[in-house]
């Protein structure tokens, strides 16, 4: 699954580049996730993909300082994720 989102992301990259976003894999001791920050006038955001199939939507509201969206979602495959991820997008918009 980690494989699939890195490969939607890098398809995306010029994208993403140009709207303000920033791709970042890490590999913590505790489990293995993806990131895609987002920081715009409006919002700081970040998708984050869990190798255990738990993909979670945080924004902050930049003018207010309060969250702004927070998500949880325990996905079953990777069209889920990307159907999802292109929601939460739209939302930034």
């Amino acid at each position: 699954m980690l494989r699939e989102f890195k490969k939607w992301v890098d398809d995306r990259a010029e994208e993403f580049q140009q709207t303000g976003f920033r791709k970042a894999f890490h590999k913590p001791t505790s489990k293995t996730g993806a990131y895609l920050d987002k920081d715009s006038e409006k919002y700081v955001a970040r998708i984050t993909l869990w190798e255990s199939m738990e993909l979670q939507f945080e924004a902050m509201d930049v003018i207010s300082g309060e969250q702004a969206i927070w998500e949880y979602n325990q996905v079953r495959d990777s069209d889920e994720v990307l159907t999802l991820n292109s929601a939460f997008i739209a939302r930034l918009r």
